[in-house]
C-alpha cells in the first residue's frame, strides 16, 4: 500500500479508514494519511473530491475565526506548524483541541497563520 494513492469519496470514508479517530488538517494539507489494514496500519498518499475538501478548510476555519473570509481559509490552507495536528473533525464535529488555554491558543494560530501568508 506504501505507493498506492487510495481514493475516498468522502470526508467520512475518510475517517471510517483512518487509524486515527480524527481527521486532522495536517492529514488533509499533506493529503497522506495512516489507514487501518487488520490489526496494523500503512501510511499512505489520499485523494478525496475537492468539494469535501474545501468543505472541510471552511469548517475548520470556523473553529479560528467566527467568519472566515476566503483570504483565512486561504492562509490557513497553506500554513505549516503544530496547529494543524490540534485542528480536527470527529465525524460530528470540527474543533480544536487545547494545550491549557484555548483563548490564547486561537489568537496566536490566527496571528501565526496570516504571518505565514504574507510571507
Amino acid at each position: 500500500m506504501e505507493n498506492e494513492t487510495r481514493k475516498f469519496s468522502t470526508l467520512q470514508e475518510l475517517l471510517d479508514a483512518l487509524y486515527y479517530d480524527t481527521v486532522s488538517a495536517e492529514i488533509i494539507s499533506e493529503k497522506r494519511a495512516c489507514i487501518k489494514d487488520g490489526a496494523s496500519y500503512e501510511c499512505c498518499n489520499y485523494e478525496i473530491p475537492e468539494a469535501s475538501e474545501q468543505h472541510f478548510w471552511k469548517e475548520i476555519a470556523k473553529v479560528i475565526w467566527s467568519k472566515p473570509t476566503e483570504a483565512n481559509i486561504n492562509a490557513l490552507k497553506s500554513s505549516k506548524g503544530w496547529w494543524l495536528r490540534r485542528l480536527t473533525w470527529n465525524g460530528e464535529r470540527f474543533e480544536y483541541v487545547a494545550g491549557q488555554d484555548y483563548p490564547y491558543e486561537i489568537r496566536q494560530i490566527r496571528k501565526f497563520v496570516m504571518a505565514q501568508s504574507r510571507s
